[in-house]
């Protein structure tokens, strides 16, 4: 008895919740069926688990029960979308707007959805219309960085730099600047950059990325002492932060610290053993400190995270052939 009631308790708490994110009054709302209500809320507590297949079993069953109910149809669609089904993704978030056009959420994630498959183009304007309609949305600076986002992938570095300075009039984060020092890296404004990253690290100063960020560009421009600094600031904060690590044991590559490198790709790699990129890195310091063997067993480790590496396929053939 006491179990029944339990379900038959969440289940009113759940259709409350459906209520206020389909948005409708209590005139106009329609019937919701119970059993696709609790279908939904199986799926999504699935999806949170990351039992993707298991999760959109649940929300396909909500959606063929309620087929017209917008929030199953949008949990579905963004059930696809985190696995990858990116097509059926797409036809989902297609039927969610067809019932509320002016739902500026469902055009975020679906503009995140085709962001995620590569559809910049198509993402734009869906993106575009998330912003259009949700200046009183809690969430607008995260649809105007995310449409900063597709900017940048289309090549529009200036209206991606005017998009995350919208985002920052709502809410400053130390990732919206430090996108925008990478973008005025890019166009190569030195200085503009080194600004925002200083502002980035200003509004919180244990923002790794900022730090190393700033510390390259600083390094790739003369100033390697400021930019080794930096890695050793991170490093000191974050003692597992792996892109310092490898960061710091490139600018003792290139000094020709080989030790120190080693050492430092080392601490990296047991941050991230599986990264690719620093096992490459730890290969060609070995090579260059007249360890070749342990450098051609570093590129066969780097070939097995990362197959297609051209690189470290040219690498190997180098070596081996010697």
């Amino acid at each position: 008895m006491k179990r029944t009631t339990k379900i038959n308790s969440a289940v009113i708490f759940l259709l409350a919740i459906i209520l206020l994110l389909t948005g409708c009054s209590r005139e106009s709302v329609q019937p919701i069926d119970r059993e696709a209500a609790i279908l939904n809320a199986e799926g999504l507590q699935l999806l949170t688990a990351k039992h993707y297949d298991l999760a959109i079993e649940k929300l396909e069953a909500a959606v063929e029960k309620s087929p017209g109910n917008k929030a199953f149809t949008t949990n579905l669609a963004f059930g696809y979308y985190r696995a990858g089904r990116f097509d059926e993704a797409i036809e989902q978030f297609e039927r969610a707007i067809s019932t509320d056009p002016d739902d500026a959420l469902i055009y975020y994630d679906y503009g995140r959805c085709l962001d995620k498959a590569g559809y910049f183009e198509q993402a734009l304007p869906q993106l575009q219309k998330a912003a259009e309609l949700g200046t009183d949305e809690a969430k607008l600076p995260n649809i105007l960085f995310e449409l900063s986002i597709c900017y940048e992938a289309l090549g529009m570095l200036d209206m991606s730099i005017e998009t995350i300075r919208r985002a920052i009039e709502k809410t400053p984060r130390a990732e919206y600047y430090t996108k925008i020092g990478d973008s005025l890296q890019e166009m190569g404004d030195v200085e503009g950059a080194e600004f925002e990253y200083l502002n980035a690290i200003d509004i919180s100063p244990n923002y790794a990325p900022a730090m190393n960020n700033l510390g390259l560009m600083l390094s790739t421009n003369d100033r390697k002492d400021e930019g080794m600094k930096l890695f050793e600031m991170v490093i000191d904060r974050d003692p597992f932060n792996a892109p310092a690590y490898n960061n710091l044991a490139l600018e003792y590559w290139e000094q020709g610290d080989l030790e120190s490198a080693i050492d430092s790709i080392k601490d990296a790699i047991k941050s991230e053993p599986s990264n690719a990129l620093y096992h490459y890195h730890y290969a060609m310091f070995l090579k260059d400190s007249g360890q070749d063997e342990k450098a051609i067993e570093e590129i066969q480790i780097t070939l097995q995270y990362d197959p297609n590496n051209p690189d470290a396929l040219a690498k190997l053939q180098e070596w081996q052939g010697e």
